[in-house]
């Protein structure tokens, strides 16, 4: 049968040596644990937070290239039948690098 910290037939010194053991592996299994999920909480912070940038600055992106085809349909230098005859042909092949 096992001795734990409590049985009176083990020798004072060695009684506490085992307890402060037992005690100090369960503080720093608390510590490694508490710091190991504030390690885990800050990388899923900063995924969450890249992303979100990632989508506004996409979402920015597209909202600055509607307001540059709006000014230039408006100011009349590009037609609106223009722009979707670009569309529906896809991207121009003239500049694309030789196969």
């Amino acid at each position: 049968m096992p001795y734990s910290c409590c049985d009176k037939h083990l020798v004072s010194i060695r009684k506490t040596s085992f307890c402060l053991c037992n005690n100090n592996t369960v503080w720093v299994v608390k510590f490694l644990t508490i710091i190991c999920s504030r390690i885990i909480l800050t990388i899923r912070f900063l995924v969450f937070s890249l992303a979100v940038l990632y989508v506004v600055s996409r979402r920015i992106g597209l909202l600055t290239l509607q307001r540059k085809l709006v000014d230039a349909i408006r100011s009349s230098s590009v037609s609106a039948g223009d722009i979707l005859d670009e569309v529906q042909e896809g991207p121009s092949t003239a500049n694309a690098p030789p196969i």
